[in-house]
């Protein structure tokens, strides 16, 4: 929310957004009004790969602007979410870690 009050101060500057556990928040309705009025003027870099077809399948945001980097803590065999749910699956995997 902060970036959609900053990003005046950068305008005309090509700008990044890291996306990790914040498009859950999406599903508010004012956050995602707000993140709508700029998420195809940014690029955005997501650390899997559901998150990238969430932003593209879901809210329309253009393919070419979303890249995925992989991030580090999740194994090779976990890049691929079981739930189409990203909260509950990111919260079934921190209990998955703690419990080994």
């Amino acid at each position: 929310m902060g970036f959609a009050i900053a990003r005046f101060l950068f305008a005309g500057k090509e700008s990044y957004l890291f996306h990790h556990r914040n498009t859950a928040e999406l599903s508010n309705k004012y956050k995602r009004k707000i993140f709508l009025s700029y998420a195809n003027s940014v690029n955005h870099i997501v650390f899997t790969e559901f998150i990238k077809d969430y932003l593209v399948n879901e809210l329309h945001v253009t393919a070419s602007r979303v890249f995925v980097l992989p991030h580090p803590l999740i194994l090779p065999e976990e890049k691929e979410p079981y739930n189409s749910n990203m909260e509950n699956y990111l919260s079934d995997w921190d209990m998955r870690m703690m419990n080994g």
